[in-house]
């Protein structure tokens, strides 16, 4: 019982309560600000802020080339300060050039749109061109902020951009409309910028990145930018995996009450991921300095975090499954409390992933194994793709959720055969 104390005194003290608290007042401001936004907008308005904004995610996860990725995998590793010095200028200015050149690729992919289906749905997607440069430099300083092991911090300024997201989104989108809505994220994002550079400036960052004799060799350039891209390829498989059961649902069966039913039934497992997500912020640097100490000691550690990461995603899991029906009688009325088996066998999957997917992906990313998860998920995409084919033309919607089911306790099993066997033939051969 001490032991337990000790360590959950050590986690406090390491500031995830921190980090767990700007992921929760994410989560509730993005309610309020979604649900005031819909209010505001017209249905039109709103549809094309919609559609411009689902191409834009497309170009989104590519932002940097994912290289904030790469120097929270590089920099969290034993090195030098002026090695790492030398790895945090170089992707800060490669991330912001690549920036530079995906801005005119969406506005390029917004003109050529335009002149087939009209300027009004895209012109918001020019809009957005801008938004790689800023969010980048954002999500750069909170990576250093993790890397630096300084959560305290990092779930203060997780905070503030959710304040003034909301806030934003609320007064702008009132006054300016959809405009409004996207220069809300500009200025955010900016202010959050402003709050990470008060804690970071201790750590004298902005001389790093001005110190033009802090260089790289092109080999470790060249390792820095495959890793990044990887990273990127594999966050967009990721991405489009959530898309594909609604799509298939769409293609299939074309009902729109069957695709409500099924976002409905969706929504809780979804949101509860920010518990996993919010883990993963805490250990990752961790899980890659046990690894590079020696393999005895990370399995050790690896076997306690499986231990943190099941507990946690069963208890959320079977909160849900029990209440399911009055979650969607309170929330959603009488009209989708048929969801309730869907929503429950959307809570199994949540509990495979929460407690083991989503940590076994991180370990393997921290073996810098990334093709691995690369390929992992083209195969879950393919399997994903197949079986909601099949399953969906028999039993509609909960053909999806079993489809998703199955996807994601298939990939943890080989997952954890990987890992496994990777661990294995370390010990043999570091000795």
């Amino acid at each position: 019982m001490k032991k337990i104390i000790d360590q959950f005194k050590s986690l406090i003290s390491g500031g995830i309560f921190w980090i767990f608290g700007g992921s929760i007042v994410a989560q509730l401001c993005g309610m309020i600000s979604s649900i005031a936004v819909i209010r505001f907008l017209p249905k039109e308005d709103y549809g094309c802020y919609v559609s411009a904004n689902n191409f834009y995610s497309y170009f989104a996860v590519f932002v940097g080339l994912g290289l904030s990725s790469a120097i929270l995998q590089f920099c969290s590793e034993r090195r030098t300060d002026e090695n790492k010095n030398a790895i945090y200028r170089f992707s800060f200015l490669s991330g912001e050039l690549f920036n530079i050149v995906l801005g005119v690729l969406i506005i390029g992919f917004a003109y050529v749109y335009a002149l087939s289906n009209g300027w009004e749905a895209v012109r918001y997607l020019v809009y957005m061109s801008g938004l790689p440069l800023v969010t980048y430099v954002m999500t750069y300083l909170q990576t250093f902020l993790r890397i630096k092991r300084m959560n305290a911090q990092y779930g203060a300024v997780n905070m503030v951009y959710s304040v003034s997201i909301v806030i934003g989104k609320i007064v702008l989108t009132k006054w300016c409309g959809v405009a409004g809505l996207i220069y809300s994220t500009y200025i955010a994002s900016i202010i959050t910028i402003a709050a990470c550079l008060v804690p970071i400036s201790k750590e004298n960052f902005l001389q790093i990145l001005i110190q033009k004799k802090a260089t790289i060799p092109w080999s470790e350039k060249r390792e820095l930018l495959i890793y990044s891209t990887l990273c990127a390829v594999t966050n967009f498989a990721s991405s489009v995996l959530l898309l594909l059961d609604i799509t298939c649902l769409n293609l299939v069966l074309r009902d729109n009450a069957v695709l409500a039913d099924y976002h409905v039934a969706s929504v809780f497992p979804s949101a509860c991921s920010f518990i996993p997500s919010c883990l993963i912020l805490y250990f990752y640097p961790i899980i890659v300095e046990k690894y590079q100490d020696g393999i005895k000691g990370f399995r050790r550690y690896f076997a306690k975090l499986v231990g943190v990461f099941s507990v946690t995603g069963c208890s959320v899991a079977i909160m849900l499954f029990i209440f399911t029906p009055l979650i969607l009688h309170i929330f959603y009325g009488e009209k989708y409390e048929s969801c309730s088996t869907i929503m429950r066998v959307l809570c199994l999957n949540f509990m495979i992933s929460a407690s083991f997917r989503r940590l076994f992906g991180n370990v393997i990313a921290a073996f810098k194994k990334v093709k691995i998860n690369l390929l992992h998920n083209v195969i879950a995409g393919a399997l994903n793709i197949a079986l909601d084919l099949i399953f969906i033309q028999k039993m509609g919607s909960m053909g999806a959720a079993l489809a998703t089911t199955i996807v994601t306790v298939f990939i943890t099993i080989l997952e954890t055969v990987y890992i496994l066997g990777f661990l294995k033939k370390e010990e043999i051969k570091r000795g």
